[in-house]
């Protein structure tokens, strides 16, 4: 599994010819990181006197992203085998009129997924980045440069997970399909621009 690998051979295997890990991998992987950074920010706030009025809401965020976390690690795997789907359906025989239809609906089939995929990195994405205008929000201020990096970071998430939904949407022949993804993409990125807008003016009033 890619998400068990280690740092640098992750690296490696994106370097190489192999077909996965790619963008839709390391676009889940920076959004593992971006929730990292703000969970950081939350533990490193948890326990201390000063912050003891916003303990128990600073504990419920930094459970919700390390579930982010764990969301994201399993992503990477997903997008790995809904490539590896793709690549299969256009290895099918289509030298028959039947074998190019059964090999254009597994097509499609198969695009629907690899679709969905990314378009959960982008879902998730904004979670982080709300929980990260959260925690930055009443955080220790010390880390404030933790949650920017987390906020650039997933807006990175949803900008690269987006590419990696639109690629497979015209494979998938379904208009229907193709408007909602669309669609749900735009509010997405409605609401992570907002998000970090609002992180970054937090982390710019404190080298004010």
């Amino acid at each position: 599994m890619l998400s068990n690998v280690s740092v640098s051979n992750f690296i490696k295997q994106l370097a190489s010819e192999a077909p996965t890990p790619g963008g839709g991998g390391v676009s889940a992987l920076v959004g593992a990181l971006s929730a990292a950074l703000s969970s950081m920010m939350a533990n490193l706030t948890l326990g201390k006197e000063k912050y003891k009025n916003v303990e128990q809401k600073m504990s419920l965020w930094q459970g919700e992203l390390a579930v982010a976390q764990s969301e994201f690690l399993k992503l990477i795997d997903d997008d790995a085998a809904a490539y590896n789907a793709i690549i299969k359906c256009y290895a099918m025989p289509k030298k028959t009129e039947e074998e190019k239809i059964l090999r254009k609906e597994k097509l499609a089939k198969a695009a629907q997924t690899a679709a969905l995929v990314p378009l959960k990195i982008c879902e998730n994405a904004v979670k982080v980045l709300k929980i990260t205008e959260n925690v930055a929000s009443l955080g220790n201020p010390m880390l404030l440069t933790d949650a920017g990096c987390a906020a650039i970071l997933g807006i990175a998430t949803l900008e690269c997970g987006k590419l990696n939904v639109k690629i497979n949407l015209p494979l998938t022949h379904n208009d229907e399909f193709i408007t909602s993804c669309e669609n749900k993409l735009q509010q997405y990125e409605k609401n992570a621009t907002l998000s970090k807008e609002i992180i970054l003016k937090i982390v710019q009033k404190e080298f004010a």
